[in-house]
């Protein structure tokens, strides 16, 4: 069973994440990472994270244009997250270029 056959449409009508988690016997990590094969498969399941949150799929219309709008800028959000914390290691990387050991020095400074 997917998560795209047991989610409703709208974003108001989201099913939490718990819940699908038990209505397919799935562990969280299980959940996320079917929720997003079936989107990389180009089924539409889209979470929300305003309360209560959960997994739904886009309304019809321009309602849904602007759930799937939504669900974009969150993923873009996390995404320059990400990339913030790459550039932040990779900076430490750096630093560290040729030590055998991390040394207090290499650590990252308090900001």
């Amino acid at each position: 069973m997917k998560i795209y056959d047991i989610v409703p449409q709208g974003e108001e009508n989201a099913i939490p994440a718990a819940e699908v988690c038990r209505i397919l016997g799935v562990t969280p990590r299980e959940r996320r990472a079917i929720a997003a094969r079936e989107l990389n498969e180009g089924l539409l399941v889209l979470y929300t994270t305003e309360k209560p949150g959960g997994y739904f799929k886009p309304s019809p219309g321009e309602k849904g244009r602007q759930e799937i709008q939504r669900f974009r800028a969150r993923e873009l959000a996390r995404l320059r997250s990400f990339g913030k914390k790459i550039k932040v290691a990779d900076d430490i990387l750096r630093q560290c270029t040729g030590q055998t050991q991390l040394d207090p020095p290499c650590a990252p400074k308090e900001v």
